[in-house]
């Protein structure tokens, strides 16, 4: 009999102390659990908070690209307007140059003064004349323009008359009539010509 009292007392001691375990057990794995959780709350703040920033840096890329692709429009469309600046200003100059090419130019001029002789249209009444050639230094790829004109003349006092005109030219010469009619007496005219082409 006494032998089961003891041996009820060792069991209730038993199990006294499996119970203590057990809630020390519990407490220290509700600890754990507490201290997991704590430590899983923060770890998800920190993703959070680095999701958020990557979001933010996406944004941010997303502005930068949508900038530069606005830069990059603006530039094309300053380089378009330049070309067509540009093109125009070539057709410009391309029309220039064709109406340069087909007009006619003029290569080179030359010039001279014809003398009469002494007292050539001293005598005599009436139209009187006299014809004066002159070659030029070199021939012109075309026929010239010729242009005259009297630059003095020597005359008795009285009725002046005198002309002069161009009577033919080529690419290698001209021959100018220098003249005076009526009663007029001239000693001497000069001529001046220029020829150009």
């Amino acid at each position: 009999m006494l032998q089961l009292q003891a041996d009820d007392k060792a069991i209730q001691a038993e199990m006294q102390q499996l119970r203590h375990d057990t809630a020390t057990k519990d407490q220290e794995f509700q600890t754990e659990i507490g201290q997991l959780q704590t430590e899983m709350a923060t770890k998800d703040q920190m993703y959070q908070a680095e999701i958020q920033q990557l979001h933010a840096k996406d944004q941010e890329m997303e502005a930068e690209i949508q900038q530069i692709q606005n830069e990059m429009a603006a530039k094309d469309q300053m380089h378009q307007a330049d070309i067509q600046q540009l093109q125009t200003e070539m057709g410009a100059k391309d029309q220039r140059i064709q109406d340069l090419e087909q007009r006619d130019y003029i290569e080179r001029c030359e010039s001279g003064v014809f003398e009469t002789p002494d007292d050539v249209f001293t005598s005599g009444d009436g139209d009187r004349h006299l014809d004066l050639t002159a070659k030029f230094s070199r021939a012109f790829r075309t026929t010239p323009v010729v242009t005259v004109g009297l630059t003095s003349l020597d005359h008795f006092p009285g009725h002046t008359r005198a002309k002069a005109t161009v009577v033919s030219v080529s690419t290698t010469s001209l021959t100018v009539r220098i003249g005076t009619w009526a009663s007029s007496q001239l000693y001497a005219a000069y001529v001046h010509w220029m020829a150009c082409a």
